[in-house]
């Protein structure tokens, strides 16, 4: 079965269904897996960070459907890209270089066929290229081979001989702060040296790696890698962003030993 991803940032607006219903329409067999739709508006290195830690889980010939900060785009700045056995559908404002970590195989400016919603790219271009693409079809068929579009690299950790200062990328449901910080890049760097670990402010600090949220006693802050091996920063049984008022884009510092 055809598998379309769907990330936005409509929230739970109606857009979504609209869309889901358009891509039914275009290929009835298609699966369409909503990754998220609760990146915060215009917020590309949310989007960019959620799409490419999902790419790993899924199967060769994948459509992912970005629609993010896509309103004020046209019909024309659209692309799709071949990458890793799968595609990349997005408007043409730097997401696709924020995603991938090595160059696109391929990469098209798509030429929109058919009705056009000029206030609405998504359901005129993004779509129906990404319905296209699923049903097995030519990426070359969806318009000229490019290389002249947006290129924004991603937001990565900075890294120091005594420490580290990354970035909550994403705060999930129970209101985790997940950061860009990865396992390798803590190990490298910390070289099983003791750490403190900076939440928000110097007034929350933590000094060890736990394996399971469990590890700590409900209230208590904890900090793991998580199913992606990035560093995850939580409070057991309570939400912590809502608590420390955190928002994506705030840094966290280790300091090593």
């Amino acid at each position: 079965m055809p598998i379309i991803t769907l990330t936005t940032d409509w929230g739970d607006d109606y857009y979504t269904g609209i869309v889901r219903g358009r891509l039914h329409q275009l290929n009835p067999d298609a699966s369409v897996v909503d990754l998220s739709h609760h990146i915060p508006p215009f917020h590309l290195p949310q989007a960019a960070w959620v799409v490419a830690r999902s790419l790993p889980h899924f199967p060769a010939g994948t459509v992912h459907c970005i629609a993010v900060h896509n309103a004020q785009g046209t019909t024309q700045e659209c692309i799709a890209a071949r990458y890793q056995q799968q595609y990349l559908v997005a408007p043409d404002n730097g997401l696709l270089g924020m995603i991938c970590t090595l160059p696109p195989e391929q990469v098209v400016r798509i030429t929109p066929s058919g009705e056009v919603f000029p206030s609405f790219p998504t359901l005129g271009t993004l779509a129906p290229a990404s319905a296209h693409l699923s049903l097995g079809h030519s990426i070359g068929d969806l318009g000229p081979d490019t290389s002249d579009y947006t290129k924004l690299t991603p937001l990565l950790p900075s890294l120091h001989e005594h420490s580290i200062t990354g970035t909550v990328m994403f705060i999930d449901n129970f209101k985790n702060l997940i950061t860009n910080v990865t396992r390798e890049e803590f190990e490298r760097v910390g070289k099983n040296r003791p750490f403190e670990l900076f939440v928000a402010s110097h007034r929350h600090k933590l000094t060890r790696i736990s394996t399971r949220y469990q590890d700590v006693a409900p209230g208590e802050l904890i900090a793991l890698f998580n199913a992606s091996d990035y560093l995850e920063i939580a409070m057991n049984r309570g939400p912590l962003a809502d608590i420390l008022n955190i928002t994506p884009g705030t840094n966290i510092i280790i300091r090593f030993s």
